[in-house]
């Protein structure tokens, strides 16, 4: 883990971002993915601390470059099936287990276009013998014959097989789907699994998580049921970094959902969103003049970073001279 002990620097800058520090673990960075640097720069990052450390990197979004090493299916049904450790029943744990079930029956009534109470039974379950999905999928076994009761049970049955590859790192790879509802699923599905998997680990391990998150979960147009979701799944993550040693990028396109996940430290760059839009006068004060001058040209890689906790705000001339361990450059560190 001391390996991983060094901060984040950008040449030519007198700026350092210290990742690991419990203070400055969670980071967002708003960016176009087309307009300007951020997936590279996403990715020099993550490509850097999984040479490091091939147990440090967790990655939730697109697909990354490359080819899979191995995969692993992880199975929340049976993790569902077992009780929680006795010390921390009717605490945080318990209360995160109950949200993702909460949240992903929500989305499953949102693709199903079914009120609630009309899809998914009242359910209780045995906290000191199984998980609260436990109860539910009873519940629903219960229920007589019927088209939605065949729908619910295949799509639970999804759950036994929720794909992890390894590729530079544990990567939850989220493909094309048909709709916005069946992209939020398969951002539960990674999220829940994550958090399922870290809350079992025995061993001291530092972890970068880069969250990934589309315009079409967070945009204007989007369902506000939909981004009501995404926005509870992004706070329980950024809530993780409190818990275990984990520093997470919560990545988009657009100022949703950010200002609501109270994090300290934002990275703006080049981006393209009318819920908060750098092009309108009246917004251009809260970015610096510089940024708006360097934006105004097309310099993709120019980004401004935000310590909302002592209300600086850093231009980075070029993000794509980002530097780690004693300024050795990233590209020279992972030949």
């Amino acid at each position: 883990m001391q390996n991983l002990m060094n901060p984040f620097q950008f040449a030519d800058e007198n700026f350092e971002w210290h990742w690991y520090d419990l203070y400055s673990s969670k980071t967002a960075i708003i960016g176009d993915k087309n307009k300007s640097n951020k997936m590279q720069l996403l990715e020099k990052i993550s490509d850097t601390l999984y040479q490091i450390d091939h147990k440090s990197l967790f990655w939730i979004g697109d697909v990354r470059p490359g080819d899979s090493e191995t995969s692993d299916d992880f199975n929340m049904i049976d993790f569902e099936s077992q009780p929680a450790e006795r010390n921390v029943r009717n605490g945080p744990f318990e209360e995160t287990r109950m949200s993702f079930v909460q949240l992903y029956f929500e989305a499953l009534c949102i693709k199903r276009g079914i009120a609630r109470s009309k899809l998914i039974p009242l359910a209780s379950y045995r906290k000191h013998q199984e998980g609260p999905l436990n109860g539910y999928l009873r519940a629903i076994n219960s229920l007589q014959d019927s088209e939605d009761k065949e729908w619910l049970l295949n799509e639970l049955k999804k759950l036994e097989a929720i794909t992890w590859n390894y590729k530079r790192g544990y990567v939850y790879e989220i493909k094309e789907v048909e709709s916005p509802v069946d992209l939020l699923i398969e951002y539960i599905k990674g999220m829940w699994s994550y958090w399922a998997l870290t809350s079992s680990l025995a061993e001291p391990q530092q972890m970068l998580l880069v969250i990934d998150i589309p315009k079409a979960l967070t945009d204007m147009e989007t369902k506000v049921e939909i981004k009501s979701i995404i926005s509870k799944l992004l706070g329980s993550m950024v809530q993780l970094s409190e818990i275990i040693t984990v520093s997470v990028i919560i990545s988009t396109e657009t100022m949703y959902p950010v200002p609501e996940l109270n994090i300290r430290h934002q990275l703006y760059l080049p981006y393209s969103s009318n819920d908060f839009s750098w092009h309108q006068v009246e917004n251009q004060p809260f970015f610096n003049s510089d940024i708006i001058e360097a934006w105004s040209n097309n310099n993709s890689s120019c980004g401004l970073w935000i310590d909302f906790a002592t209300g600086e705000k850093t231009t980075l001339h070029d993000t794509n001279k980002i530097l780690f361990k004693n300024r050795v450059e990233i590209e020279s560190a992972i030949e």
